[in-house]
């Protein structure tokens, strides 16, 4: 569901106007993965025009398998675990822009990367259950992010329980090499120079 309160509105905008916004993110019915645990909620709350916004934002619980599709276009493993993130968003257009997230703390927990493996006499050729890399959990706090400015300030970060499983090919390349997707420009270029 999603929910979104403004207040005090008038045209032309001559302030700031309250701004709330509310919802819960699951995925669509028919989903396969529809049981996997609680929606995702979020938040954004501030005030609001047609020049400057400066909102507090929170994210609770998202569920990267979620955004498998789009993690599946740079990545060969499956990314899963849990995100929660808060922050607060200042944004200003005109002659001194600002686009930035200050007060940022972010937990993710249960990170892990599965490569596809061999399913042994199944009716599925593969099966992601092999963790190549996983954490516990991770913890930002104190974080800011100037966007316009390509600038990114962590004051903490820990990072709880980290394993990776390396292991080389018959050829001897390292499996960590072959985890990112090749780009469709790469991969067009060797059957380009087939005769």
């Amino acid at each position: 569901g999603l929910d979104l309160s403004l207040q005090k509105l008038h045209w032309p905008v001559e302030a700031p106007s309250p701004l709330k916004l509310a919802g819960r993110l699951a995925p669509l019915a028919g989903d396969g993965d529809a049981a996997r645990g609680e929606p995702a909620s979020f938040t954004a709350q501030g005030e609001a025009s047609h020049r400057a916004a400066k909102l507090a934002l929170e994210l609770k619980a998202l569920d990267l398998h979620w955004l498998a599709p789009y993690v599946a276009q740079a990545l060969l493993p499956q990314l899963d675990g849990r995100v929660s993130l808060a922050s607060t968003l200042d944004w200003a257009d005109g002659d001194a822009p600002r686009l930035a997230l200050s007060q940022l703390t972010a937990t993710a927990e249960g990170l892990r990367l599965s490569e596809a493996v061999p399913a042994a006499r199944s009716a599925r050729p593969v099966a992601r259950t092999d963790a190549v890399a996983s954490v516990q959990a991770v913890a930002v706090a104190d974080g800011s992010v100037d966007l316009l400015a390509r600038r990114i300030a962590l004051g903490s970060l820990k990072i709880e329980r980290p394993a990776l499983r390396l292991a080389r090919n018959r050829d001897g390349a390292w499996n960590v090499l072959g985890w990112a997707r090749p780009s469709s420009a790469a991969a067009a270029e060797p059957a380009a120079a087939r005769p």
